[in-house]
């Protein structure tokens, strides 16, 4: 039996997006500096064109740039965003720098309870070596702005590493912006972490409970507004460095089959392997090819997250929970709270770390997952999985969920699960088994 535990860790990117005005309530504003392009990974484009900013919700909002170098970002607050300075000549997109705070580690804005409707970076400054776009606002004033204290946007700067993927907006290459096309990619990490005891879970709170990832995969997925390519197609990604399966079996190359997309998805390439080493998914680019036509998809900035490294034993909200019965045997209520692992202490979590890491739907962030974060009832899994009732909504500070109308007794319960996105578009799901 095991605990399933999924990490879109990387994000997706491409889909639908704007360019503000009317439904926004938020407003970014700054000033393009001095593009520095020096080093081994100089572009020889230097030159500011296009900035966009992408949603957690993989909305996008391209800005308004004057041309002094002013820019305003019209956009809808509730949801980080990766903010990328580009540069298009001709057929080329070229990421200069993705917004970066380099004190408190943000990879992007944490904007999902801003104190007020408007954030100023000031002039930013761009590394078009190192890609990093670098504010010249105070970090205080961010911190006032995006209404967090210091310790909360340092456990923050750890949680939206992966964001920096959502910067890829020419996925394959051609020279238009994704979603300017229609098109829409999104590019994912599978975990495996050991089993949770849902027996530990009648009555009482598992106290000990935090699971720990032994293994990742990659997926890629995509729809190409009518120009998938063939389900059966075969397919080669690249990883940036060279990964290791649990048996010390090494690759740099890994091969899949496109299969057709969940969801509405359009296609879908699974690639076999479970890796262990490194420990945080790799760093830099990744490239895939499908044979079908030759296409190649290219993802640039790609950033694992410590928070689900294999092996991790502290670092993000990880909700328990505790069953009540009826005198039926029915499932009355579920009890949750949120926990963290600190410095080798398990503790409850902060309302305001719960905040920075889990995204809530109920105030207006739309996720991969729908709705963030849920639970979910199986009653004969995994022998059939299709035997669940839909997932419910649940609170990041409410603590308790009635479940009565489901009338499932705890004979009948098989699996449990909850599934929630942390704040950098990671979705987490975990299925508790007797």
């Amino acid at each position: 039996m095991a605990l399933g535990l999924i990490a879109y860790g990387c994000g997706q990117t491409g889909g639908g997006g704007g360019n503000g005005g009317a439904g926004t309530n938020y407003t970014i504003s700054g000033k393009v500096g001095v593009v520095t392009s020096t080093g081994l990974k100089a572009s020889a484009a230097s030159t500011v064109t296009d900035i966009v900013a992408i949603g957690a919700d993989n909305s996008k909002y391209a800005a308004s740039l004057e041309a002094n170098g002013d820019f305003t970002l019209e956009i809808v607050s509730g949801w980080p965003y990766a903010i990328g300075f580009y540069n298009k000549t001709g057929s080329t997109i070229t990421l200069l720098g993705y917004l970066r705070q380099d004190q408190v580690g943000w990879d992007s804005l944490p904007l999902m309870d801003p104190a007020d409707t408007a954030t100023d970076l000031g002039t930013v400054e761009i590394d078009a070596a190192s890609v990093e776009a670098v504010p010249s606002a105070l970090l205080n004033d961010l911190l006032t702005e995006v209404n967090m204290d210091t310790a909360t946007a340092n456990l923050y700067g750890v949680v939206d590493d992966p964001m920096t993927i959502f910067t890829n907006v020419d996925v394959d290459s051609n020279g238009v912006f994704d979603f300017l096309e229609g098109k829409f990619y999104y590019f994912y990490v599978l975990y495996n972490p050991p089993a949770g005891d849902l027996n530990a879970m009648l009555n009482a709170f598992d106290e000990t409970y935090y699971p720990s990832p032994n293994g990742y995969q990659f997926n890629l997925g995509g729809n190409e507004s009518g120009g998938n390519p063939a389900s059966g197609t075969a397919a080669t990604i690249r990883y940036p460095v060279t990964v290791y399966k649990e048996d010390g079996t090494a690759s740099i190359t890994n091969t899949g089959s496109v299969s057709a997309g969940a969801g509405g998805y359009g296609w879908l390439l699974n690639f076999s392997g479970s890796f262990v080493t490194p420990e945080v998914v790799p760093s830099g680019t990744y490239t895939i090819e499908v044979a079908s036509g030759g296409r190649i998809y290219t993802l640039k900035n790609v950033n694992g997250s410590p928070l689900v490294a294999v092996g991790t034993t502290e670092g993000y909200v990880c909700p328990i929970l505790k069953f009540v019965t009826n005198e039926a045997g029915v499932i009355t209520t579920v009890h949750y709270k949120w926990k963290i692992r600190k410095d080798g202490v398990l503790r409850e979590a902060t309302a305001d770390e719960v905040r920075a890491v889990v995204a809530d739907t109920s105030e207006g962030a739309s996720t991969y997952s729908s709705d963030s974060p849920t639970i979910v009832f199986y009653r004969d899994y995994p022998e059939n999985p299709a035997t669940y009732l839909p997932p419910r909504k649940i609170g990041i500070t409410a603590s308790s969920v009635d479940v009565s109308d489901w009338g499932v007794t705890w004979d009948d319960l098989e699996a449990a699960g909850v599934g929630y996105d942390l704040n950098s578009s990671v979705n987490i799901t975990y299925l508790h088994f007797k």
